[in-house]
């Protein structure tokens, strides 16, 4: 009707008014039906525009000279003609609903139009207003679309982007539309409705603040916080804390991101290790993605220590003649905190030695470290450590049985080799097909970079424990420095065994470097009574290199401990391996050796200037930990005379004890100045070390790498925008990112890059939160040679004092615990707290 031939048939007709269709093929009757209905749309149109010029003729007064009949020919003639549509008129309508759109993301839709008439049709969008409210079309025009009977289609990428805020204005959320008009030429027009629900995605946490208490230095506790998704899109978010802020090592957040879908709640287990005595106060502020916002939470906490005072600090006691008269001399153990503690002697505690030794044997340790209930003071060593030591030496049993009947020599041999290589039992061997679950990440780059402080927070974020090859490398030299230590007193023992030359090999090894005073570092929160009554610990003898071999055997124990994957950090300058050029390659070969090729490879490059930078905001951060010693007051001449000699003594050894502190602060700033000064020499020659051995190095874990494939940190591509035919960016490869910028953009822009995190968040069904634990930190003892008590003394422990008694020696040791001590003879710490006499006891539990 519209300066097109007509067709033949009145369903082609129909057909013919049809322009426009959505993306999807609809079946031949829906079509059917359509056309008809906009065939009646037209047709009403067209009557209502014909009974209305009909109307005007009538009302109009007959001509003079004019007849009826020629009223009428012009009335047909004027029929004839084509009508223009009238303004308002839609020819069809359609709405392209986005549904939920979160603010700041964009979401795409494909539109396909089909020219279902007989006329070619043009149509063209307005760019400029499109973009003002969010939308973009491609293309924006379409020439000449032929029609029937050989009707051709074109598509749309139309993409829908909430509009930003203007400065000062909270941003346009809810219910967002606009109506996309489409001006066929010719034909009348096509509305196309395009609406969307613009959400900005958040997350409420349960708490404005959580409160820790006091908790003691060496135990961790945890509190449970609930996090929910209050809005009707997924809301992926991070925990973070202050990069510069003193107290975040001392908190922790599992996991420390995730994705939480609408209206779901989730459990966060904030964990509080102090690290010293003191309060400790920090922010922990929860980013969701999309959202300029973020929620913050206080964190309280304060750390306390269990502490020992003697009485004295060196006993001296006046000469014997052999075979004569003993000599006494009393000491006080005196605890000067508000918690009861334990103290034992570690030269002469058997419970200690046999507890050191279940420890330092155990194969339960994950991480460096277990997390058991907090042991009391009295209280025995723990059931699962006693429970794995009894299976352990019955398992030890039956492989010497088998041995000696000769049955599985190769079994034998194995065994035997994991148990000198590790000390702690067998290794476990990873199961077949793990590695299709093996997520490995490596971290390595220019020193000062930042990728050490990434590793930490990959490993929160992907739920996988954290092994930094330079704290491995150097517990593989202190293990190997310790063995010999040991060794060399095990030799002195049997030789002293044998003839009277022994007391000279002992005070030979007493004075050797690396045989150490043991002061109670059993893995556990006791106190031991230490260096008072032992000799002068001697300065640890230098660590040696570690070669490849340990190496090897260290990263497969811990590879067989973790199967779900782990992530590894390289040092950021040499360790103790390998040689000064070549440590990385070599490093990387044992890496790969062991872990294969299939890493997720991390590196991370940094400014010569932004490292210097760097490098200084840690000297100053020393320093300041340091404090100058304060100086005392200073008296007029006239009072210093008018002081009594007790008092001028006082007076004159308070500031010799500041004489002498300040010049061993001076002593320690000058020593501090040129460390720093020959760390940052080692630091520039090994970023021009990582700058020539970068390509190299990558190339070997990546053969795919492209040496100009480096990401800013700042890059975000939005996932609504990547290309769906590019490869994988999360496929295990090597990556490169510029560190020298923030790092909570560097993280973001590594996530991008790594596999997709597996934490899965404890969802919160019900109000019930679980209440706040409290777990001790157990570490792994080393190998010790403690200095024994020379021949000739004995340790007694004297009777209670009176309770009328003196204050001070109301906290001497006698309040015995012995009783209730793993390993500790029955019945003599309980005995030692009532007896008149003085007893032999060598541990005490003091209130």
């Amino acid at each position: 009707p519209h300066g097109g031939s007509a067709p033949p048939r009145s369903r082609a007709s129909a057909k013919s008014t049809r322009s426009a269709r959505s993306i999807c093929e609809k079946p031949k009757e829906v079509l059917e039906v359509e056309t008809e209905a906009e065939r009646l749309q037209l047709l009403a149109v067209a009557a209502k525009q014909l009974a209305e010029l009909q109307a005007q003729r009538e009302s109009r007064p007959p001509s003079a000279a004019g007849s009826l009949e020629r009223q009428q020919t012009r009335l047909r003639t004027a029929s004839l003609h084509p009508l223009p549509p009238p303004a308002d008129f839609i020819l069809g309508s359609y709405v392209l609903d986005f549904g939920n759109v979160t603010f700041g993301k964009s979401s795409r839709r494909t539109v396909r139009i089909r020219n279902m008439g007989w006329s070619p049709v043009s149509f063209e969008a307005d760019k400029k207003v499109l973009a003002a409210v969010g939308i973009k079309m491609e293309p924006d025009k379409v020439v000449k679309l032929p029609g029937l009977p050989s009707a051709e289609t074109t598509d749309f990428l139309i993409s829908f982007q909430a509009p930003s805020a203007k400065k000062g204005e909270p941003p346009r959320l809810g219910l967002l539309q606009h109506d996309l008009k489409l001006d066929l030429k010719p034909g009348p027009p096509v509305l196309l409705l395009v609406r969307a629900n613009v959400v900005l995605p958040e997350v409420s946490l349960a708490h404005e603040s959580l409160e820790w208490g006091e908790v003691q230095v060496g135990h961790a506790k945890t509190i449970t916080l609930v996090v929910e998704n209050p809005t009707a899109v997924a809301a992926e978010w991070r925990a973070s804390f202050a990069d510069q802020a003193k107290d975040a090592l001392a908190f922790s957040c599992a996991p420390a991101s995730g994705t939480l879908a609408p209206k779901e709640r989730a459990r966060l287990q904030l964990t509080f290790t102090p690290l010293q005595e003191r309060t400790y106060a920090l922010k922990m502020l929860v980013k969701t993605t999309g959202n300029p916002k973020s929620s913050a939470i206080a964190l309280h906490g304060a750390g306390y220590e269990k502490r020992l005072e003697l009485s004295t600090g060196a006993l001296s006691l006046s000469p014997v003649l052999p075979h004569g008269d003993a000599v006494e001399e009393a000491f006080s153990l005196i605890n000067p905190t508000d918690h009861p503690i334990e103290v034992y002697v570690t030269q002469l505690d058997r419970a200690h030695l046999e507890e050191e030794a279940m420890l330092r044997e155990t194969s339960l340790f994950e991480g460096g470290a277990l997390r058991l209930p907090p042991r009391e003071p009295g209280e025995p060593i723990w059931q699962e450590l006693l429970e794995e030591h009894r299976t352990r030496l019955a398992q030890q049993r039956a492989e010497e049985a088998a041995t000696a009947e000769g049955e599985d020599d190769e079994n034998d041999a194995q065994s035997a080799k994991s148990e000198a290589d590790e000390g702690v039992g067998e290794v476990t061997e990873v199961a077949e097909g793990a590695e299709e679950l093996r997520r490995c990440v490596l971290l390595l780059g220019a020193p000062l970079s930042g990728f050490t402080s990434q590793a930490k927070m990959v490993g929160e974020s992907l739920g996988l424990p954290v092994v930094d090859l330079e704290h491995l490398v150097r517990e593989a030299a202190e293990r190997a420095r310790d063995a010999a230590a040991a060794a060399a007193s095990a030799a002195a023992a049997a030789a002293a065994e044998e003839g009277g030359e022994g007391e000279e090999e002992a005070d030979r090894l007493e004075a050797e470097p690396g045989v150490e005073a043991s002061a109670g570092d059993a893995g556990s929160s006791k106190e031991g009574l230490g260096a008072p009554l032992a000799e002068a610990e001697a300065p640890a003898a230098p660590l040696e290199p570690v070669d490849e071999e340990a190496l090897t055997a260290l990263l497969e124990k811990e590879r067989s401990s973790h199967p779900s994957g782990l992530v590894l950090a390289l040092p950021e300058m040499q360790p103790l391996f390998g040689e000064p050029d070549t440590w990385r390659k070599e490093m990387l070969g044992v890496v790969t050796a062991v872990l294969g090729t299939g890493l997720w490879v991390i590196s991370t490059d940094v400014e010569a200037g932004v490292m210097e930078q760097r490098a200084e905001q840690q000297h100053q951060l020393r320093l300041a930990a340091d404090a100058k010693p304060e100086e005392p007051d200073d008296l007029p001449e006239p009072e210093y005379e008018a002081l009594s000699s007790e008092a001028r003594a006082t007076f004159e050894e308070c500031r010799a004890r500041y004489r002498q502190g300040l010049r061993a602060w001076q002593s320690r700033r000058q020593m501090l100045e040129e460390e720093h000064g020959r760390r940052l020499q080692q630091a520039q020659a090994e970023l021009e070390a990582w700058e020539a051995q970068k390509a190299e190095l990558l190339g070997s874990l990546d053969p795919s790498y492209d040496a100009a494939s480096q990401q800013p940190a700042d890059a975000a591509t939005p996932e609504s925008e990547a290309d769906p035919e590019a490869a994988d960016p999360r496929a295990p490869r090597a990556n490169s990112f510029d560190g020298s910028g923030d790092t909570g953009a560097l993280f973001e822009a590594i996530c991008k890059a790594l596999p997709q995190a597996r934490v899965e968040l404890e969802v919160d069904p019900s109000d019930d939160v679980p209440p706040p634990t409290t777990r001790e930190i157990v570490r792994r003892p080393r190998p010790r040679a403690t200095a024994p008590l020379a021949p000739g003394f004995e340790l007694l422990t004297l009777p209670r004092p009176p309770a009328d008694g003196d204050a001070a020696d109301g906290g001497e040791a006698g309040d015995a615990g012995g009783d209730g001590s793993a390993g500790v003879d029955d019945g003599a710490g309980a005995e030692g707290a009532e007896a008149e006499e003085p007893t032999v006891q060598t541990r005490w539990v003091i209130p």
